[in-house]
């Protein structure tokens, strides 16, 4: 992620709303601090302690499993980790996913003061937790997210090729850049 400036409120990379919870899954960054909420566990707004500045490539990592609760990664580094309540859900795929805004319904309820503005790229959601290592690996760049196409719940081609709103455009890179 490259975020252009810190927001007052947060920002968020991704979210995911499914029947349970409008907020089944929220990625965000809050005033250059990285957290995620998987809400119907309980970790509501846990944040990591290293910094997502602004105007700079960071390469953000989450995981979440029901044995070993939530990680959070920033440029490779485990910043955040716990169970943080119950661990007895599983996360259901039928939903919606977004980059670069929080859902307050399936799909909408937007609030442009929770507008991601920044550029992303590499975007993937996996139906299995990422040890330590791989997502050192893919930091450093010596593991591509393509190794791991047979568990992906969401590829970037997908999020490429999906439909988009707002102030959202393709970059020569292969990134989006979203702009509020």
């Amino acid at each position: 992620v490259y975020p252009f400036y810190n927001n007052p409120t947060y920002q968020t990379f991704f979210s995911f709303a499914n029947s349970l919870s409008d907020n089944a899954i929220v990625f965000f960054c809050e005033k250059g601090i990285v957290g995620l909420d998987v809400t119907y566990t309980a970790y509501d707004g846990s944040l990591s302690n290293d910094q997502c500045p602004h105007h700079r490539w960071s390469h953000v990592a989450a995981t979440w499993s029901r044995a070993e609760g939530m990680r959070v990664f920033v440029n490779g580094s485990l910043t955040l980790s716990g169970t943080y309540g119950t661990t007895d859900h599983s996360i259901i795929h039928e939903g919606v996913a977004v980059i670069g805004q929080d859902q307050d319904s399936i799909g909408g309820g937007f609030d442009a003061l929770q507008a991601f503005s920044g550029q992303i790229t590499d975007l993937v959601w996996l139906n299995k937790t990422l040890t330590e290592e791989e997502v050192e690996g893919l930091f450093n760049q010596t593991l591509r997210s393509e190794k791991f196409s047979e568990v992906s719940v969401i590829r970037w081609k997908d999020f490429l090729t999906a439909p988009r709103s707002g102030n959202v455009s393709r970059r020569h890179y292969g990134g989006l850049r979203l702009q509020n």
